[in-house]
């Protein structure tokens, strides 16, 4: 079975090398994937803030599932063709590592200062900062037990952790059979189809926020590992990157409003918008890592968006509370209502550098030295039986 090759170093970026022993080349980081990540988090603070052209960018967050499906089965197939296996609670250990962290302090931070100050919905942010500790939001909101309040945002964090729980036990065991081409294939095609029916059947809240109701876009982002770590081949380059513009194109058309359930102009249609995200967020992706030197993927990967995206993880995070802490400018209109938000804004990225600098970055740093010793503990106690 064709292992792919992506780099062996940084002075070698060609997607077609292998080392000299025929093993597979890590994907390595790809900027322009940040770049991404940063379309999506600055489609989701237009569209909380109320400014600008994209009143759907709240979609942006269907972009990250799609990423997210990409990046952790990416991650899963690099380490078991690495090394024959792959380790679940390694990998739990890491995404906990990377998350839990930046989550703990912000509702640490909600839990005090909306205690306090007590502004609009403080209750139900109160009664968010548990659910989102437990990552229970998607399920809460789901079923309309509650709308989190200025903690409902997390109920993407919810959908994520059932994802990274679910996901790794489903693919090892395909894999062991080797079938998780197929395996994946199938679920994907489901999903999709279970989401075009659940969009003429489900309340628009169970839509929105149920686990099952994202799985189309984060299994979207597994096909496509899957097929660019196996069947590159079948993919063309000359044809990746037009499509990825087209892509690109009409992600813009519905993150803002010019089509979808909900627009008042434009192209309408009553289902398939979000599946159709999750499609043209997969087309862009391939066309960045097919092509790296085309001017889509340095577009996405100018540092500027690059900076934006390795910390849309705090950004995301932080917004929605600090909005919710700044209520009172609900009351305000015209030039004092725009300052409000763009004080929100600011905010927002300073915190999120802050928790990017302080909290996760340490955070990921301890969590590797961490998983090195476990490893090298376990080939350690592999060599000395054998030893002897």
């Amino acid at each position: 079975m064709r292992r792919l090759s992506w780099q062996t170093s940084r002075n070698d970026r060609s997607p077609d090398r292998a080392d000299e022993h025929g093993a597979p080349v890590k994907l390595g980081y790809v900027p322009a994937l940040d770049g991404l990540r940063a379309i999506a988090i600055i489609g989701v603070l237009a569209d909380h803030t109320g400014y600008g052209v994209f009143h759907d960018g709240g979609f942006g967050v269907d972009v990250f599932f799609v990423l997210s499906g990409f990046l952790i089965t990416t991650l899963l197939l690099e380490e078991f063709e690495g090394t024959g296996g792959f380790s679940l609670s390694l990998f739990w250990w890491r995404r906990g590592g990377r998350l839990l962290p930046a989550l703990a302090v912000v509702c640490a931070f909600v839990a005090v200062t909306f205690s306090v100050y007590r502004p609009t919905d403080w209750q139900k942010t109160l009664y968010g900062v548990g659910a989102s500790a437990l990552y229970l939001s998607a399920w809460v909101r789901a079923f309309n037990l509650s709308s989190l309040g200025w903690m409902g945002h997390t109920w993407t964090l919810a959908v994520e952790e059932w994802f990274y729980i679910l996901w790794p036990i489903a693919a090892v065991l395909a894999l062991r059979r080797n079938r998780l081409g197929l395996f994946v294939a199938s679920l994907a095609s489901v999903a999709v189809a279970y989401r075009l029916v659940s969009e003429h059947t489900f309340s628009s809240a169970y839509l929105i926020n149920a686990p099952d109701q994202q799985a189309n876009l984060l299994l979207i982002g597994c096909a496509l590992a899957v097929l660019l770590l196996r069947r590159r081949e079948l993919l063309s380059p000359s044809v990746a990157v037009p499509s990825a513009w087209i892509a690109l194109a009409m992600l813009a058309v519905l993150l803002g409003g010019l089509a979808g359930e909900r627009t008042t102009h434009g192209l309408r249609f009553y289902s398939g918008e979000i599946t159709l995200i999750g499609i043209a967020t997969a087309v862009v992706i391939t066309a960045t890592l097919l092509a790296p030197a085309s001017l889509i993927a340095r577009g996405l990967g100018v540092r500027p968006a690059v900076w934006v995206g390795k910390r849309s993880y705090g950004i995301y995070l932080w917004h929605y509370p600090l909005m919710g802490l700044a209520t009172p400018v609900h009351t305000y209109t015209g030039v004092t209502l725009l300052a409000s938000r763009l004080v929100v804004i600011v905010s927002s990225f300073v915190a999120a550098a802050g928790s990017y600098r302080w909290i996760e970055r340490p955070c990921i740093r301890a969590v590797r030295r961490r998983e090195q010793a476990v490893r090298a503990a376990r080939r350690r106690s592999e060599v000395i039986p054998a030893a002897r």
